[in-house]
């Protein structure tokens, strides 16, 4: 064999590793996501995660916050000139502009989707949950993060 084909037989296999790992990584990386990261992201933040739950809650506000709330676009959430109102959508802003793909309010129990991780074929998202969680929202049971009735599952799919 001559140099050259040896040459082009070292490049082409080299392709090829890059080329597989490219795709591996862009298709089957894994997501990271375990109950301990949900259960320290939640310690960091939890007095916004708590003052937007229980405002919510609390007015039983029916709600999918999809977007940084505008003044053009509140998703149903009426304003009003109080403290805790005020207070509840500045936290609200600024978890929507940090950390939360989606908010979920059903009156009873609200949803904090967070942006989904991992592959595109393997992707997952953390979810935390106030109040009553439903069996169809995980993948699998949702766990408990503490006994104020805070709960995380993580969810295959888009939010």
């Amino acid at each position: 064999m001559s140099n050259q084909k040896i040459r082009s037989l070292v490049y082409t296999a080299i392709f090829i590793a890059l080329l597989g790992s490219g795709l591996w990584f862009l298709l089957f990386r894994a997501d990271g996501l375990t109950v301990d990261s949900a259960k320290e992201y939640y310690a960091e933040n939890q007095a916004a995660f708590n003052d937007i739950a229980s405002y919510m809650t609390e007015k039983h506000l029916i709600a999918d916050v999809t977007a940084v709330p505008t003044p053009d676009e509140h998703f149903g959430i009426q304003s009003e000139d109080s403290d805790a109102y005020r207070s509840f959508y500045e936290n609200l802003i600024n978890r929507m502009r940090v950390a939360c793909k989606r908010i979920n309010s059903t009156g009873d129990s609200v949803e904090f989707y967070m942006p989904a991780k991992g592959g595109l074929l393997c992707r997952r998202h953390a979810v935390l949950i106030y109040g009553e969680p439903g069996n169809g929202i995980g993948d699998s049971a949702p766990l408990p993060l503490n006994k104020d009735g805070w709960y995380y599952c993580l969810v295959s799919g888009k939010p």
